[in-house]
């Protein structure tokens, strides 16, 4: 009988001891998701055309097409002034506008 004891007890010993604990599954920790920020950037141009200077040029231009010119050199304005919020950098510079076309930058 003591043998018989003996032996149940070894086996439930060596039986359990191979036994896994099992631990409740956690969800993996993750950071809160932060939605970006929209950000809204404007900026600015302004162009004129330069008449004083014009070097034979003004005679081909029409009115229309100076004022076309303005615009696009205040574009070209805006443009940089964008860039400087955007990389944080300060550009500085200046940009010839001829027959619509970007003739110095």
């Amino acid at each position: 009988m003591k043998f018989v004891v003996a032996l149940a007890l070894a086996a439930s010993t060596l039986l359990t001891a191979c036994g896994t604990v099992r631990m409740p599954a956690r969800a993996p920790q993750s950071a809160p998701y932060a939605a970006p920020a929209i950000v809204t950037l404007t900026a600015t141009g302004y162009g004129a055309v330069n008449t004083a200077l014009c070097q034979g040029e003004c005679d081909r231009i029409s009115p229309a097409q100076r004022k076309l010119l303005a615009m696009r050199a205040a574009r070209l304005d805006a443009y940089r002034a964008m860039a400087e919020q955007v990389y944080g950098v300060r550009v500085e510079g200046g940009s010839t506008v001829g027959s619509l076309a970007l003739k110095d930058d």
